[in-house]
């Protein structure tokens, strides 16, 4: 405010010496001169910018009001606005200035928003004090006698004495003639009354002070919580206000509850729950709000083997919406490869790769759920260069691109790795591996045929040095056409300890090759499925597993016939 009326006291002096200016210098511009001024206006874009400015203001600089805060009146001024309240069964009332009717006057209900227009003008002289509201450029006067007239437009001696009710409370009493005190009765109206047994006569005034706004931030330990978890308060920054802070959810019932005072969240339904932390005015600082989103979720259990997890839910605070992508093994030697995660367990082993999910993220929003990990003796990693592909079980993947050149399109999907002018790693291994079989397509967007260039698989054992395995042209392909690549057995053989594998395309040349929907198997033996997977005498669907009968029968029989060989050789010591 101090900054505008500076402006304009610098404005009055521009105009002052601008007319100043004109009178000594312009004989035919004279002060009140119309088109002297006229002449000046148009000359002048500032001047033109300054009266529309001044003028906007002064009108309406009555009915400007900033950021303001509500508080009990301790002392009075004469000449401030004051709002009149009074509390009945716990709800503040405030009397609604301007608004009697005969001898009534109308309630509404106090809230901190509210402005200068629910405030009325306390004056005083000589001790006393006159009421006032205006209606347009009327002044009415509140009446201090029970009549037919609850306001009056002329002041009529409308005086009231004002004195404190009780010290250190802030209420007071407003007597007007013959002892009668302004006074709520019930929360029906106002009126004017004898003594102070009727109604509500201990007044608190509140006014009208400027503060300046506070935008504070709230955040919590956790954005998920489960039934029956907690989420606390990780920071709230009050934008340096010392206001009380107390905190609120909605809805306010059945997602969660909350500590209004530390603000803790206890889950207790699923679904979102807002908090909202209020940061009452103080020091000069107005009220803010700050928030923040909770989700509450129902718990998910899974099993790995024959062990049960569970996450979210009353077991604890952590709530996880995937389950793990690559859980621990279970002890089992003859099923090392998680397959996938399935709804629902298998009875024994199954031959026949079962039905699993589509990916870990799981629906924790409705009724528990429980998901069973399937393992596998033999496991098979495939990539197709799409976009946003699942990269599980690999790492250092070339982006596909479906900018393959006018002869080629991807062998499936819309996407192939492209690779040009220097050699690159197209794919590798996120795990060491035995292979059991290897594919892959390949073939090239140009007619080049400079033979630098070539495809090569490759082993390791550190993820550093590297061996050779297997290598094939990468300009034999013809321009277009897809061929496939394998390993042979001999070359599948000469990886005896795990490895990571890894292809390239070793080239010097600029010439793009490419190559799409790379497989890879590990593992021995037919494919089988577990879920429950320790070392057992296996069913498929139901009947006896005969391989894995026999393997048990050996290994028993071979244990057996050990025994009895270091038996009859103590016997002979």
């Amino acid at each position: 405010m101090r900054t505008i009326f500076t402006f304009l006291n610098h404005l009055r002096g521009s105009l002052g010496n601008l007319q100043s200016k004109d009178i000594s210098h312009d004989r035919r511009l004279t002060v009140g001169s119309p088109s002297g001024l006229d002449a000046k206006w148009k000359q002048n874009p500032f001047m033109r910018f300054a009266a529309v400015f001044a003028f906007v203001f002064v009108i309406g600089i009555g009915n400007v009001w900033g950021a303001h805060i509500l508080v009990k009146a301790s002392d009075m001024v004469s000449g401030e606005k004051y709002i009149i309240t009074a509390v009945h069964e716990g709800t503040t009332y405030y009397l609604v200035p301007g608004s009697f009717a005969y001898d009534k006057g109308t309630v509404g209900t106090y809230s901190t928003t509210l402005t200068e227009t629910a405030a009325w003008t306390f004056t005083k002289s000589s001790n006393v004090w006159t009421i006032t509201t205006k209606s347009g450029n009327t002044t009415y006067y509140l009446n201090n006698k029970d009549d037919s007239k609850g306001l009056r437009s002329s002041e009529n001696s409308q005086t009231w004495t004002i004195a404190a009710y009780s010290s250190g409370s802030n209420q007071v009493l407003i007597t007007g003639a013959s002892s009668r005190n302004i006074a709520l009765l019930n929360n029906t109206n106002w009126r004017s009354y004898s003594g102070t047994s009727n109604g509500h006569p201990n007044i608190t005034l509140y006014k009208i002070q400027s503060c300046t706004d506070i935008s504070p931030t709230l955040s919590y330990s956790t954005d998920s919580i489960g039934i029956g978890g907690t989420a606390t308060v990780a920071s709230l920054n009050t934008d340096g206000s010392t206001g009380s802070v107390t905190y609120s959810i909605s809805p306010a019932s059945g997602v969660a509850t909350i500590n209004a005072s530390t603000g803790e969240l206890t889950g207790t339904g699923t679904g979102n729950v807002t908090v909202t932390a209020t940061i009452a005015a103080a020091g000069g600082k107005c009220e803010g709000t700050a928030t923040a989103t909770i989700k509450v979720r129902r718990g998910i259990t899974y099993y790995v083997g024959a062990t049960s997890y569970t996450v979210g839910g009353i077991d604890g605070n952590t709530l996880v919406s995937t389950l793990p992508a690559s859980p621990s093994s279970c002890d089992d030697t003859n099923y090392p490869y998680f397959y996938g995660w399935k709804n629902g367990s298998i009875s024994g082993i199954s031959s026949s790769a079962p039905t699993i999910l589509s990916s870990e993220l799981v629906s924790s929003s409705t009724a528990a759920n429980t998901y069973y990990a399937v393992f596998t003796n033999v496991a098979n990693l495939t990539f197709g260069f799409e976009s946003g592909e699942d990269e599980t079980g690999w790492t250092n993947v070339i982006t596909g691109t479906s900018s393959l050149g006018s002869y080629v399109t991807a062998h499936g999907g819309s996407r192939a790795a492209s690779v040009s002018g220097s050699t690159t790693t197209i794919i590798q291994t996120a795990n060491k591996i035995i292979p059991s079989a290897f594919s892959a397509w390949i073939t090239k967007e140009s007619n080049n045929t400079d033979t630098p260039s070539e495809w090569k698989l490759q082993k390791s054992t550190d993820g550093s040095s590297w061996t050779d395995v297997a290598s094939w042209s990468a300009t034999s392909p013809t321009r277009g056409t897809w061929n496939k690549i394998t390993l042979s057995a001999s070359q599948i053989a000469s990886i005896t300890v795990e490895s990571y594998i890894r292809i390239i395309l070793s080239t010097t040349i600029n010439a793009y090759r490419d190559m799409d929907d790379v497989s890879i198997s590990y593992g021995t033996g037919d494919s089988e499925y577990v879920t429950n997977c320790c070392t057992q005498l296996g069913t498929i669907n139901g009947s006896v597993n005969l391989s894995h009968f026999l393997h048990l029968v050996i290994i028993s029989v071979f244990q057996r016939s050990i025994h009895v060989l270091l038996s009859a050789r103590e016997n002979t010591i």
